[in-house]
């Protein structure tokens, strides 16, 4: 039940990192990437917005390029730094804390979602490199939340902010 929760929220946190559309007379403010989910890699629009869970920083959606709702990966809290690597943490966690308004979670984690919320999977543990400053690669396992199924994501891309 706690889990079912927890759907409605993913899916508003994924909403609104996609909220941002792609202006046609502006192709460069849309940064590349790609992800790779059950044998499958998606080509994708890459973009940072203001972080929605934390007080700073920036979190990154890779979104189809077809602009089907298929699916995208969000990247919540992505590291500020040029180079390293990051730990992913348990996104599952990060929504707990995203119930209570009067805490912010500010760790790395991922959701991956088809925006109609018929597929929903957020991190359980993973890394995260940046390769420069706003380019990267990441490996994490997710679970969907309903079924509990594991699977491995993993992408890279160069973001814009506009």
């Amino acid at each position: 039940m706690k889990n079912l929760i927890k759907l409605p929220l993913v899916a508003l946190f994924t909403l609104l990192l996609f909220s941002c559309s792609k202006d046609s007379t502006s192709p460069a403010l849309i940064g590349t990437g790609s992800y790779t989910f059950s044998g499958t890699t998606y080509q994708s629009f890459c973009i940072g917005v203001s972080a929605t869970l934390c007080n700073s920083g920036l979190d990154v959606t890779l979104s189809h390029q077809d602009n089907d709702p298929k699916g995208a990966v969000a990247i919540y809290n992505m590291p500020s730094a040029s180079s390293g690597t990051f730990s992913i943490v348990d996104g599952e966690k990060e929504l707990d804390i995203s119930l209570n308004p009067s805490l912010k979670s500010c760790k790395l984690f991922v959701i991956l979602s088809d925006l109609v919320m018929s597929d929903g999977y957020v991190s359980k543990s993973g890394t995260l490199t940046k390769t420069g400053p706003k380019s990267f690669t990441f490996t994490c396992s997710a679970i969907d939340l309903t079924t509990n199924q594991t699977k491995v994501i993993t992408g890279k891309g160069t973001y814009i902010t506009p």
